[in-house]
């Protein structure tokens, strides 16, 4: 396939993905770090993520390569001292019940985190407006990354790209609730894709 593009949203598998369709030697274009933008000419695949679990795994993501391997510590203005100041979701949550708007400035702005502004909606939100549904080749869920592989791609999915599994990927209930609130435009977007019949009941879920 000459046409195929893949939505690769930060933190929701999109690495495994893409070194499998690499291996199997599957012609693709990427789409990463970047507003997703419609053509005609494309089939889709989408790599999405439950939003909160993909908020968390990308802040633990972020500490590490910043602040702990320092291999990153230098990257963004500024990234290294939000990290540093919060160190885990649950105290950034504090913060952000306050003040939704303590990380998410432009990447030169010295008040930025990487992913974290750049989530679900941040890519989809005008494509899933205008792509209809008989471009999406397919979506590919990090909860059901294995069965969709094989679903989509019809790929036994062997290899795993990151793990970040030393964190604690755990918050408390009120700030599963401040999380919620804050990325609801996430929640809106998977709302949308079920509508539309791009995911199934088993990825909604």
């Amino acid at each position: 396939m000459d046409n195929l593009a893949i939505i690769h949203i930060g933190k929701c598998g999109g690495s495994t993905v893409l070194d499998e369709l690499k291996f199997n030697k599957i012609k693709h274009a990427k789409i990463h770090m970047q507003e997703a933008i419609y053509q005609p000419n494309k089939k889709y695949v989408i790599v999405i993520r439950n939003p909160i679990k993909r908020f968390i795994s990308a802040f633990n993501w972020r500490y590490y390569l910043v602040c702990d391997s320092r291999q990153q510590f230098d990257k963004y203005n500024n990234e290294k001292t939000i990290l540093n100041k919060y160190k885990n979701v649950d105290n950034l949550c504090n913060d952000l019940k306050i003040n939704p708007h303590i990380f998410n400035g432009s990447p030169s702005s010295g008040n930025y985190i990487h992913h974290l502004k750049e989530d679900i909606n941040f890519y989809l939100k005008n494509f899933i407006k205008k792509c209809p549904k008989k471009q999406i080749f397919g979506i590919i869920c990090t909860e059901t990354l294995k069965k969709d592989m094989k679903n989509v791609f019809n790929i036994d999915v062997t290899l795993h790209k990151k793990n970040n599994s030393k964190y604690n990927k755990n918050i408390t209930n009120e700030n599963y609730k401040i999380l919620k609130s804050y990325l609801k435009n996430d929640y809106i977007i998977i709302h949308k894709m079920y509508e539309y019949g791009w995911i199934n009941d088993e990825q909604y879920d």
